[in-house]
């Protein structure tokens, strides 16, 4: 077992850890190794309080491979968030792949990306939320 794999647990479980610094550290290095396994403890992050926290889990939900729906909402969502960080991280080039839109159609309007997936895919009604 390589050293990556071994970690993979820890890192999982450093994003919910009570210090807030190990679960910024834990967040980023999840996307650094592409700890897919993480994902789920990602998402929840996205949703924390701690902005820094939740640019880290937007950047590594990209990174980490995450792709479809898992991936697709919470990153939709994070392009609204308040914090100017977790909407430029939300809309890294390896997020934006994740949902199906290039980077280019993120950080230039992600509103209009937004309704471009919603006219063409009337099935993906969770966009009609997202803004």
């Amino acid at each position: 077992m390589k050293v990556r794999e071994k970690l993979l647990p820890e890192i999982t479980a450093g994003i919910t850890d009570v210090d807030p610094a190990i679960r910024v550290l834990a967040a980023n290095h999840a996307g650094q190794v592409g700890a897919k396994a993480a994902v789920p403890a990602l998402i929840e992050a996205l949703t924390a309080e701690d902005p820094d926290l939740r640019c880290g889990a937007a950047w590594s939900l990209g990174h980490t491979g995450a792709t479809g729906s898992r991936a697709i909402e919470p990153l939709a969502v994070a392009l609204s968030d308040d914090d100017e960080s977790v909407r430029i991280n939300a809309a890294d080039s390896r997020s934006s792949r994740a949902i199906g839109l290039s980077a280019t159609d993120w950080a230039s309007n992600p509103m209009a990306a937004i309704a471009s997936i919603r006219s063409s895919s009337p099935s993906r009604s969770w966009w009609r939320t997202a803004t």
